[in-house]
């Protein structure tokens, strides 16, 4: 899909992953990391904010941003209820608590 000003990028994600012969799921994980370290990077003068957020605030985050999105993917989206799937959702909430700690 052709996105005005950022039609180059599908263009470096295909080539990089073909040229590593690397899978679609690999190269999610790869950007997902890059933008996690950027975002956390970007944000750390506010995390002292995340030591007075209330339970309620931290509980709507954690089941917004893992576990609600992978019951909705496996519910709606006819994604198999899997161990990988289960892991995948386990990391995610798991990563939500360490930053959290």
């Amino acid at each position: 899909m052709y996105s005005p000003g950022l039609g180059h990028r599908g263009i470096l994600l295909k080539e990089g992953g073909s040229i590593g012969d690397l899978s679609s799921q690999i190269g999610i994980t790869v950007r997902t990391a890059v933008a996690l370290l950027i975002v956390a990077s970007v944000s750390f003068p506010q995390w002292k904010t995340l030591l007075s957020a209330e339970p309620r605030v931290w509980l709507f985050m954690i089941l917004g941003g893992g576990v609600l999105a992978g019951a909705v993917g496996i519910l709606f989206a006819s994604e198999p209820l899997t161990p990988k799937t289960i892991v995948g959702m386990g990391l995610t909430v798991g990563g939500i608590v360490i930053l959290w700690i």
